[in-house]
């Protein structure tokens, strides 16, 4: 008997030991930003086509009757 709970015991308790089968809620978009580049915004001044694109969409938007707006191909 002690043989056949020794590997269900040594599962869980390496699940709860990698923080797998963690009890505390976290939420995976609680991201500071400038923890990381990848999530820090920074400015492209060298891009030209990027403003105008930006305010054609808002204009659009302006105008009116948009559920979802799709941008790309």
């Amino acid at each position: 008997m002690k043989k056949k709970l020794l590997l269900p015991v040594l599962f869980i308790s390496a699940m709860l030991f990698n923080g797998c089968l963690s009890f505390t809620k976290s939420n995976p978009c609680d991201v500071v930003i400038g923890s990381h580049t990848a999530v820090t915004p920074v400015p492209r001044p060298t891009v030209s086509w990027w403003m105008p694109r930006h305010q054609a969409v808002l204009d659009r938007v302006a105008q009116g009757n948009v559920d979802l707006l799709m941008i790309g191909d």
